[in-house]
């Protein structure tokens, strides 16, 4: 499949400055990489309710959320995860395109945060739905 220009503009951004690919970085330098895109993202819009919060898991682990709601009747619900290997992708490098994403889709969402190993994910989806579910409604 073809990229569009700006996508493959934006990749080969790092190879033309001559900084390291990104599977040649230590953790340290992947994650400070993070940082550079959300300064260059810029912030997200303005949304009504946005809040972080702790979600329990069946399993007895927990884990970290940002709740996003566009509006008094979200239409649905969107439960985002972000590859990064359990290594790089705080939850604030994520917090332009969540804002987005929840207000051109009208729908709440959430941002599951950390970098935390082992945890199951399939389980962590559920209850994150679960919660943003619960907390999508109407205040």
């Amino acid at each position: 499949m073809a990229l569009d220009d700006a996508t493959a503009g934006f990749l080969a951004q790092p190879a033309e400055s001559g900084a390291k690919p990104l599977h040649e970085m230590t953790p340290e330098e992947a994650r400070s990489l993070g940082g550079m895109l959300r300064e260059l993202y810029g912030p997200g819009p303005e949304l009504p309710r946005v809040s972080d919060e702790q979600v329990s898991t069946s399993g007895g682990s927990s884990f970290g959320v940002r709740v996003l709601v566009p509006n008094d009747s979200p239409r649905a619900v969107i439960v985002y995860y972000h590859g990064g290997g359990w290594v790089i992708g705080a939850i604030d490098e994520f917090d332009t395109l969540g804002r987005r994403l929840a207000e051109r889709t009208g729908a709440a969402a959430a941002r599951r945060g950390g970098q935390r190993r082992r945890q199951p994910l399939g389980d962590h989806g559920a209850a994150g739905g679960r919660h943003l579910s619960t907390q999508a409604s109407p205040a």
